[in-house]
C-alpha cells in the first residue's frame, strides 16, 4: 500500500529555503469524450509550498513530484473537515437544547464558533505549516541526465542533439 500522496507539478519559482510548485488539479470527468458538453469537467492550477533548500537542486520550469505523507492528509482533513463539523453539531445541540436559543441566534453562534476556529487557525498557521510538510522528489528525463556530481546536465549546456526517432533516444556530441 501507497503511503504517500504524490501530485506532478513544475517548479514556478525558488528562493533561500522555499519553492513553489505549481500543480494542475485536474477533476476526474475531464478525461471524458463528453466534457465539451458537461458543464461539470474543470481543472485548477493550484500552488504548493515546499520549505527546505532544494534551491542548489533544481530550477523555474523543472518537472518533479510534490509528495506528503498519507498520515498527514488524513489529519488535514481531521483539522478542516471533521473538528469544524462536530464543534458545530456539538453548539447546535448545547445552544439549542440547554440554553434554548431560537434557531436565527443559533445559526448565528454556530457561524461565529465556525469564525473564530479557522481564525485561530489562521493566527497558528507558521505552526501549521511546520506540521504539514512537503517533500520534492525529482521526476527524471531521458533528456535530462545528471552529471558524476548530481548536477542535471541540460541539453543547451552541452550541446547535445536529441533525436527521438527512435527508441531509446540518440545522444549525438557531447558526454554521454
Amino acid at each position: 500500500m501507497n503511503d504517500k500522496i504524490e501530485h506532478q507539478g513544475v517548479i514556478e519559482s525558488i528562493t533561500d529555503g522555499h519553492v513553489r510548485v505549481s500543480i494542475m488539479q485536474v477533476a476526474a470527468c475531464s478525461e471524458c469524450k463528453a466534457r465539451a458538453l458537461c458543464t461539470s469537467s474543470e481543472s485548477k492550477e493550484k500552488y504548493v509550498d515546499v520549505y527546505g533548500h532544494y534551491a542548489d537542486r533544481y530550477r523555474v520550469g523543472d518537472t518533479v513530484t510534490v509528495c506528503g505523507s498519507m498520515q498527514m492528509g488524513r489529519k488535514a482533513v481531521r483539522f478542516a473537515f471533521m473538528w469544524p463539523a462536530v464543534i458545530t453539531l456539538l453548539a447546535c445541540f448545547v445552544l439549542r437544547g440547554v440554553f434554548e436559543l431560537s434557531e436565527p441566534l443559533t445559526l448565528a453562534a454556530m457561524l461565529l464558533i465556525v469564525m473564530v476556529y479557522f481564525g485561530v487557525a489562521f493566527l497558528y498557521k507558521d505552526k501549521l505549516n511546520k506540521e504539514f510538510q512537503f517533500w520534492i522528489e525529482e521526476t527524471l528525463s531521458p533528456a535530462f541526465p545528471r552529471n558524476g556530481e548530481g548536477e542535471r546536465l541540460r541539453v543547451g549546456e552541452l550541446g547535445l542533439e536529441i533525436r527521438l526517432d527512435g527508441f531509446p533516444p540518440h545522444y549525438e556530441g557531447g558526454a554521454q
